[in-house]
């Protein structure tokens, strides 16, 4: 494209125009009518000669090909506007479903969707929030000021130009509309550590993990559960996620080496029953467990087989069963929350209002610095247990300089 002389301009082919800047819109402009809209008019401004120039070719094919292609009625979504981005999303979700991706997969992006993009834009029609990039945005800025960390910002991204290349897939908006083109929502290097931080106030200490243990073993006792505390135990000790925790069987369980095989995990969809899957990053693990543990899940081990063949049951049993009566069904994570907020209580743990100001889930948080505070674990081989994608993750959650390293390396320092 030649831009040093006003010669020849503006460019014409095939029903799309590019018009050279002017005093008053100092951009190019790319101007079409879409064929798939009953001819809308639609507009877009590109800055450097080279946008323009490709974004005019590929709307020129975009306009050829939409003359031919079918009319948006023939389509199931068929809308008087044109397809809206709630059903750009379905197409996206059979899409994705045609690939074999599993039903967690989709229903984590759905949950993201919902979440995230419907409220802002899934009511828009496809072509108009094609236009402007306000409603991206939009959807990035909420996650962000809501405190989401830059991994959830940088999933939502994805998900949006997803959707983006499947309404140019579908021809249900021409490839020159990009409203992801200046979209910033992958975070800058160094930016993940703080919000991926555990402080210590979020860890519970060892005595808060061992007194929610002899609660859940009181109340678990009461509701025909047999030393329900060792869910917390190995929660607290061992880091298992509660998925793994609930998913562990007596071969999990290895007595002579002193650790659990953690090989398998349940998920549950949306709407679907449970099922087992591999764990979280694809990797089974050993983890190895203080003596008073492996003894506490030997006897686990041995019951859970014995009471089985005793009763019959043709199944491999699980070590935490929802019921003595249905050993190979997993105690569900609304049981282990009713029992853990008991448990909290009488344990005597801090809340806000309903809720203990530390969750769970955070007992992994307290294995992690127990293995290697009082264990002695060098730091890759509490990434190892904890079942982390790398150590610098496991560094960036527990070992990060800031106010606590200050607290602590202050007080070290005063003896010297």
């Amino acid at each position: 494209m030649t831009t040093s002389s006003t010669k020849g301009w503006p460019l014409r082919r095939d029903g799309v125009t590019l018009y050279l800047p002017t005093a008053s819109y100092a951009k190019f402009r790319l101007v079409w009518r879409d064929p798939l809209v009953g001819g809308e008019r639609l507009m877009r401004g590109l800055v450097t000669a080279e946008e323009a120039e490709l974004a005019f070719d590929e709307t020129v094919a975009y306009v050829k090909a939409a003359r031919t292609a079918s009319p948006l009625t023939a389509n199931p979504h068929a809308r008087p506007h044109g397809p809206i981005v709630d059903d750009l999303f379905e197409e996206l979700d059979k899409r994705w479903a045609l690939k074999g991706r599993s039903l967690a997969y989709r229903q984590g992006r759905r949950i993201a969707y919902n979440l995230w993009v419907r409220p802002v834009c899934g009511h828009l029609p496809v072509r108009a929030w094609m236009l402007d990039d306000a409603w991206c945005l939009q959807v990035i800025a909420d996650a962000v000021a809501a405190g989401r960390a830059p991994a959830t910002v940088q999933n939502l991204g994805a998900l949006l130009r997803v959707l983006v290349s499947t309404a140019h897939r579908r021809r249900w908006a021409a490839p020159a509309l990009n409203p992801m083109a200046e979209v910033d929502y992958v975070a800058r290097a160094g930016f993940a550590i703080g919000p991926d931080y555990v402080p210590l106030h979020l860890r519970p200490t060892t005595t808060m993990v061992d007194d929610l243990a002899a609660a859940m073993d009181d109340i678990g006792a009461k509701k025909g559960l047999f030393q329900a505390g060792d869910l917390a135990r190995v929660g607290g000790y061992a880091g298992l996620r509660l998925s793994e925790q609930t998913a562990l069987v007596p071969d999990s369980h290895d007595d002579a080496g002193s650790r659990l095989i953690v090989f398998q995990a349940w998920t549950k969809p949306t709407g679907q029953a449970a099922t087992l899957k591999r764990p979280k990053n694809n990797r089974p693990r050993p983890v190895l467990l203080a003596r008073s543990l492996n003894d506490r899940m030997s006897e686990r081990a041995e019951r859970a087989t014995r009471d089985a063949r005793a009763d019959g049951f043709g199944v491999v049993p699980l070590l935490f069963p929802r019921h003595p009566a249905t050993p190979d069904i997993p105690m569900t994570e609304a049981a282990v929350r009713r029992l853990f907020l008991a448990a909290a209580r009488e344990a005597e743990w801090d809340f806000d209002g309903t809720r203990p100001l530390i969750p769970y889930r955070n007992l992994r948080h307290h294995a992690a610095m127990w293995m290697h505070d009082v264990a002695g674990f060098d730091w890759v081989d509490v990434q190892h247990a904890l079942g982390h994608h790398s150590l610098s993750f496991t560094l960036n959650r527990y070992v990060l300089p800031g106010a606590d390293a200050d607290a602590r390396n202050r007080k070290r320092l005063e003896d010297l």
